[in-house]
């Protein structure tokens, strides 16, 4: 596959730049009580997407559509022609999702571990040994909800990257490819406005009545 590594890792430094500016902006803006492991809190605050859903949606969609136009470019170029005949489909494809999987996620992987010593050193300590929060998923050791969370949400972006490369075969214009992207971002916006709000308040009306049945 005849892709530009260098243009790459020169727009995902630039991408990842970007982020960090955004996650600095939101952090001076982050509005979180005084609580034991602040910093920690902090982190997983700006992370909740009911809380900063542009910046998750944002996250989530501008990864893939930086990585995955070299690979558009490289299909409807032709460039891939040679290397088909050569090693076959099969092959060829399996070589490029994995690809964009391990790139995806490194640079997900990047720009999460900056953001946490940026909060770390920055805004207030993280205790890594406990944490005493609602965040506290895997536990009680503020390391391993940390760890779990970073490497499951960049698995998850790496995958998304997946899906919108299968796209890529049936869009030929490069310029619909990149608004359908852009138009998905401001779908998955509207969409997560209307739905996590109805989803929260059934889900509570639920527990509620469940409650009061028990007694």
């Amino acid at each position: 596959m005849k892709v530009e590594y260098k243009q790459i890792v020169k727009r995902g430094l630039l991408l990842a730049l970007v982020i960090i500016i955004i996650q600095n902006i939101l952090l001076m803006l982050a509005d979180v009580p005084t609580e034991p492991n602040l910093g920690y809190n902090i982190y997983f605050s700006i992370q909740n997407s009911s809380r900063e859903i542009f910046y998750t949606i944002f996250l989530i969609i501008l990864i893939p559509s930086l990585l995955l136009i070299y690979y558009y470019d490289d299909y409807h170029n032709k460039h891939d022609n040679l290397c088909l005949l050569r090693i076959g489909y099969k092959k060829y494809y399996l070589r490029a999702i994995l690809q964009i999987l391990i790139l995806t996620f490194l640079l997900r992987i990047i720009v999460e571990i900056v953001f946490v010593l940026e909060i770390h050193f920055l805004k207030s300590n993280i205790n890594f040994t406990s944490s005493v929060s609602t965040h506290a998923i895997f536990g009680d050791k503020a390391l391993v909800n940390l760890l779990a969370y970073i490497i499951t949400s960049s698995i998850g972006t790496g995958v998304f990257s997946c899906f919108w490369f299968s796209i890529i075969y049936f869009i030929k214009n490069k310029y619909i490819f990149r608004g359908i992207m852009v138009l998905w971002l401001f779908v998955s916006m509207i969409g997560f406005s209307i739905i996590y709000p109805l989803a929260t308040s059934l889900l509570l009306n639920v527990f509620i009545r469940k409650k009061l049945k028990n007694g």
